[in-house]
């Protein structure tokens, strides 16, 4: 196993040599379930991982954890093997216990060219983790802007959420990634998806405090009277932050001063003691 994942190509004809070539030898897993392919695979040696193929080892035979070749390739960045897999007709839409995909690891990895090969090759898009987290939503949690690109380019569903009911959208601006935010738009994001809660991207932006984040979905068109389910406002969470200047320009977007019923934005502002926010609300009528 050792031979393999150093790429020790003379010390392994030796040794297949020795056995004969034996199947027991090729075949041969350990006790967590890695074979000798796995490891050439994950070492990253091309020449050893064709030897073996050429030998009958099984290229999709995964670990006890349901991880493949392919995946340990993919996450490794061995653009060569990940070709070669994907030539022998690698299963390129396994997964591993927590469904895990190799297309979801190239992209949390951001190993852009070995995306399009797997794209190429047809792979599943939108294939989610157990939790509900797909492959656009982990590229769009580590901002990797061209990973997001190209899969929107190859119509991965920009709206698809997680099991929480965080969009792509949302989760770019939860983390104030204002780039990939402003890709995901020009796909055709629902600016107001909810999550599972009724809150909207633009709550999570005032929520957090993101004014970048705030200023983009209001200048395209965020509704700045979205409520969550339990009848909050983005204005609310702007007051609750205390961020007049976010105050500012949802006010200015038509942010309603006087909602129907619940907290005002008024006592919010009182109850902080933040004596700007409270003059601001008053100029506006609030």
């Amino acid at each position: 196993m050792s031979i393999c994942k150093a790429g020790m190509k003379v010390e392994l004809d030796k040794l297949l040599s020795a056995w004969e070539n034996d199947q027991r030898l090729i075949q041969f897993k350990n006790e967590e379930g890695l074979s000798p392919f796995f490891v050439a695979c994950e070492g990253g040696s091309l020449e050893i991982v064709k030897t073996l193929a050429n030998l009958n080892a099984n290229i999709d035979h995964p670990t006890n954890k349901g991880i493949t070749p392919l995946f340990i390739a993919c996450q490794n960045g061995h653009k060569e093997i990940v070709s070669f897999l994907l030539a022998q007709k690698a299963q390129v839409n396994s997964r591993g216990l927590e469904g895990e995909s190799p297309l979801f690891i190239a992209c949390q990895e951001d190993r852009k060219e070995i995306v399009s090969m797997l794209i190429q090759h047809q792979a599943d898009l939108n294939l989610p983790m157990e939790d509900g987290t797909s492959p656009l939503i982990v590229a769009t949690q580590e901002n990797h802007k061209e990973v997001v690109e190209l899969l929107l380019k190859a119509q991965a569903n920009v709206n698809q959420p997680q099991n929480d009911g965080l969009s792509p959208l949302t989760v770019a601006i939860h983390e104030n990634y204002t780039g990939v935010a402003e890709i995901l738009l020009s796909y055709q994001a629902n600016i107001h998806q909810p999550a599972k809660d009724g809150s909207s991207p633009l709550f999570f932006a005032c929520l957090r405090n993101f004014k970048e984040s705030v200023e983009l979905l209001l200048r395209s068109n965020a509704n700045p009277n979205q409520l969550r389910s339990d009848g909050l406002s983005p204005l609310i969470a702007a007051c609750q932050s205390a961020n007049k200047q976010i105050v500012e320009l949802l006010v200015n977007y038509g942010a309603n001063v006087n909602p129907r019923g619940g907290v005002s934005p008024l006592f919010i502002a009182q109850e902080l003691g933040s004596p700007d926010l409270v003059q601001f609300l008053l100029k506006c009528e609030a």
